[in-house]
């Protein structure tokens, strides 16, 4: 037993020694320090003339040293060994190669290559010393000769890559979508190798290439597979009413009706703003679904539209009231029901109405989630109402409700919000320092920046604070949904105030809700005087994204989106919006491929 042990302990250690070495001799390699390399490869290689990671080593280190004669007997040697080696093949060709001898080269190459013909299980390691030397072409021979010769082992995803290499985008494309006619499982992975080539232009060349295949596919074999990547194309685009087409031709020919697809679909154009697409997806959703949690659900997607786009309040009402005459005011519309509240409170100046529908809506059998919902609505009201306290209450008692939940944090910052309006910024301050570390992103990015405004704000203002409680009550108004008044207070705080804390933050402010109400050149004017009267501020970096993308969206300026782009990256690389910035100047620099 302690021969046996000492066996192990031995080859442990040998195998220990010879890992150091050849980390050396790699390191020696790396650093141009060819002799040194050489002279530990030559060892390894004595000690085990089989291990291929020696021998290659040695062999390159004869290559850096011009030394190709020692090259091709010490690869020539070993090809003549028993065990069939026709990676090696590969290798001593490329020895002659280099040395500019072409037909030696490619004997060398014919050989490894006929060795596929007949043993196909050599296809990839003939294959990778190809790519290795970057040998497509050959590389691009041996894998589909493979694939001829035993279609069962499948190099579809090697050819792919390749074909990308050589840019021959359509013949990538042809063996991406083989791979996953061959499993559905990749269909995912592809997609994400799609994104080094997909963008959102409809005119990228990669864009049409994909497109033009997967329909002659359709056409030729209609299968749901070219649907969803279709689909998927046309999401990448933003063009949802095409995503939205190929989505219902996959519903159709289920046997089994499947809305997750139809419903993922419509959030997404939801995120991306497309809320006509999204409101259509919806509707389809309601019109073709038998279950009623489905349709609810649809619904209240389709209310959040009309809340967003507040074209026509009396329908908005109209339409609620139908929703509710049709499903009820159980458990199931509840969310509904807490739609139609906020949109009374905040839209039509019905707090007292909206604060008596929600209490007899909290009397029902509810789980602590859905209590904890009501009551946080029930607060955001009081607080647009000015009862701090009742609120500052009921945001206590939903953090204590829901424990250690994002609604819980959520509840925090906005009782933290409260005190702020309150004028109470010292407590206001301690809390959303402690939100800082919040465990939910957004709750954390905003509390830093309230932090942040509300430290500079009591320290450049005189010591009854009345510039930041000006600016707290604008913000009162935002949030009761009063851009007009908020407009003229901030008019005020702009006139009367010189703080260059106070007077920033007005700026920002004022461009914000004028954006909000697509007032975009009048936006523009108060980032741009933000930008260039306070370069240093707080809100500087976010004012220089928000300018960006009104340029590029809404006034087709992509010159004067660049340049600030441009400042925001290079004078504000420790922005939240650093990633995004950069993102969205590789779009308009015209990047091919934005991750």
């Amino acid at each position: 037993m302690k021969y046996l042990l000492s066996i192990l302990l031995l080859t442990a250690v040998l195998a220990n020694i010879s890992a150091q070495n050849i980390s050396l001799a790699m390191n020696y390699a790396e650093q141009g320090e060819y002799e040194k390399a050489k002279s530990i490869y030559q060892k390894l290689y004595e000690q085990n003339p089989n291990n291929q990671d020696y021998l290659l080593g040695l062999a390159d280190t004869y290559i850096q040293l011009n030394e190709f004669k020692k090259a091709e007997k010490l690869l020539y040697n070993y090809i003549k060994k028993p065990t069939k080696s026709p990676n090696i093949m590969v290798e001593l060709g490329y020895v002659f190669q280099i040395q500019k001898d072409s037909v030696n080269a490619n004997i060398w190459y014919e050989k490894a290559i006929d060795i596929v013909k007949t043993r196909n299980v050599y296809a990839y390691t003939i294959g990778q010393a190809f790519q290795k030397h970057n040998l497509l072409e050959r590389a691009i021979q041996t894998y589909e000769i493979a694939n001829e010769k035993e279609p069962r082992i499948n190099y579809s995803i090697q050819l792919a890559r390749l074909y990308g290499e050589k840019g021959n985008q359509k013949k990538m494309f042809e063996n991406y979508i083989k791979l996953i006619e061959e499993n559905e499982k990749y269909i995912e992975v592809i997609q994400r190798n799609f994104n080094a080539y997909i963008n959102d232009n409809p005119q990228n060349e990669s864009n049409i290439i994909l497109k033009r295949l997967l329909i002659q596919k359709l056409q030729n074999s209609p299968n749901i597979l070219y649907n969803q990547i279709l689909s998927w194309l046309f999401v990448q685009e933003q063009d949802f009413n095409k995503a939205f087409a190929q989505e219902k031709a996959i519903f159709k020919r289920n046997t089994t009706p499947d809305f997750s697809r139809l419903m993922d679909l419509a959030q997404i154009a939801f995120e991306n703003k497309k809320y006509n697409s999204a409101f259509d997806i919806n509707a389809f959703v309601i019109n073709q679904s038998q279950d009623i949690s489905i349709q609810i659900k649809a619904i209240e997607n389709q209310m959040q539209i009309k809340l967003i786009q507040n074209n026509n309040p009396k329908d908005i009402e109209k339409s609620f009231l139908s929703h509710f005459n049709t499903y009820g005011y159980g458990l199931e519309t509840l969310n509904l029901q807490l739609l139609y509240a906020k949109f009374l409170a905040f839209d039509q100046n019905q707090p007292d109405k909206a604060l008596s529908n929600l209490e007899v809506v909290s009397k029902k059998n509810l789980n602590k989630f859905q209590q904890a919902k009501i009551q946080m609505l029930m607060a955001d009201i009081l607080v647009a109402q000015q009862q701090y306290n009742q609120a500052l209450i009921k945001y206590s008692l939903i953090s204590k409700m829901v424990k250690n939940t994002p609604l819980a944090q959520k509840s925090r910052y906005k009782s933290a919000q409260t005190s702020y309006y309150k004028g109470d910024f010292n407590w206001a301050l301690t809390q959303f320092n402690i939100l800082k570390k919040a465990t939910t992103q957004t709750i954390a990015n905003d509390a830093l920046e309230m932090s942040r405004f509300i430290k500079q704000g009591k320290s450049e203002t005189d010591s009854t604070q009345q510039a930041l409680k000006a600016l707290a009550k604008t913000d009162l108004l935002i949030y009761q949904n009063k851009p007009k008044l908020a407009l003229n207070q901030l008019d005020s705080i702009l006139v009367s105030n010189e703080s260059y804390h106070i007077k920033d933050q007005a700026l920002f402010k004022k461009a914000e809700i004028l954006n909000q109400l697509h007032r975009y050149q009048e936006a523009v004017k108060y980032y741009q005087q933000l930008i260039d009267e306070h370069p240093k501020s707080i809100v500087t970096d976010n004012a220089l994204f928000q300018i960006s993308k009104i340029q590029f969206e809404k006034l087709n300026q992509p010159e004067e989106a660049m340049k600030n782009l441009e400042t925001l990256i290079f004078n504000h690389q420790d922005s939240i919006f650093f990633v995004e910035a950069r993102t969205l100047y590789r779009k308009l620099r015209g990047d091919q491929n934005i991750q």
